[in-house]
């Protein structure tokens, strides 16, 4: 049996995502998302991710996401209750795994076109 890579689909999903997530706050008019507002209500986001650099992964509920021009930025909370101080880049090459984004992009569009 032949392997099957899956890395550019995962890259293909991730920013086809990424680009919806954008697309939906930027015809909303809103910057910021506390994706913990009515999270009984909405489900919630995770993402698993990792800094370069650091062989640990972790896995975050997406707290927070914001529009900084194209940029997408979140804040995470890690399994032992820890948040992020600073905003995180959304991004594979900094620290988001790939194809653990759709679950963000589900929470957003909950929140804006309910």
């Amino acid at each position: 049996m032949e392997y099957i890579d899956f890395t550019a689909q995962r890259l293909h999903l991730h920013n086809n995502c990424k680009r919806a997530i954008v697309d939906l706050m930027k015809e909303a008019e809103v910057e910021e998302i506390d994706l913990l507002h009515k999270e009984n209500v909405f489900g919630a986001a995770w993402l698993i991710r990792y800094f370069y650099g650091d062989t640990t992964m972790e896995e975050v509920q997406v707290t927070k996401i914001k529009l900084d021009g194209e940029a997408l930025l979140y804040k995470g909370r890690n399994t032992e209750g820890e948040v992020d101080e600073d905003w995180q880049k959304l991004e594979i090459s900094d620290n988001v795994i790939s194809a653990t984004i759709d679950s963000v992009y589900e929470a957003v569009w909950l929140r804006l076109k309910k």
